[in-house]
C-alpha cells in the first residue's frame, strides 16, 4: 500500500478541543498529524519567533498545543515563561497570558449566570419539562 501524503494523512484527523489532541475521525484514537518540515528539520524546537507569533494568533492555551501538538501543555506553558523572560529583559512586555478552554467556559458561565440574575439576559424555559409549544 503506497504512503498517504501530508494532506491525505490530515484529511483522515480531526482535532479534538476536549482532549486537546489529534484523533482518528473513525475511530476516535490520538492521531498526530506528520510535524511540519520545520519541525522535522529543527528536531521539534520551536524558535522563539514562531512561537511567539503563535502565542500571539492563540485565543487559549489549546490553540498554541494545537498548533505544536508534539509538545505537552507543559513544555509549552515554560517556552512561554522563558520567551516572557527573555522579552522583559529586553525591555519588552512579556507575552499576553491565556485561559485554557475549561478555564474560559467556566469563566464564561458565570459572567453569563450574573447577567441573567442582573436581568441583561433571560433564560428561556428548561424543554425537558414538557413546555412545547407545537400544535
Amino acid at each position: 500500500m503506497a504512503e498517504l501524503s501530508n494532506a491525505e494523512q490530515r484529511k483522515l484527523i480531526k482535532w479534538d478541543a476536549k482532549q486537546a489532541l489529534w484523533v482518528n475521525k473513525k475511530t476516535g484514537a490520538r492521531q498526530d498529524p506528520p510535524k511540519p518540515s520545520w519541525a522535522e528539520r529543527s528536531g521539534g524546537v520551536i524558535d522563539r519567533a514562531r512561537f511567539i507569533r503563535a502565542w500571539n494568533a492563540a485565543t487559549v492555551v489549546e490553540d498554541v498545543q494545537k498548533k505544536f501538538f508534539w509538545r505537552t501543555r507543559g513544555e509549552i506553558t515554560r517556552q512561554k515563561g522563558k520567551i516572557s523572560r527573555w522579552l522583559e529583559d529586553q525591555r519588552i512586555y512579556p507575552l499576553k497570558g491565556l485561559n485554557t478552554l475549561a478555564q474560559d467556559r467556566k469563566k464564561w458561565a458565570k459572567q453569563l449566570t450574573q447577567m441573567i440574575q442582573e436581568g441583561e439576559l433571560v433564560a428561556m424555559p428548561d424543554r425537558s419539562k414538557g413546555s412545547s409549544t407545537k400544535q
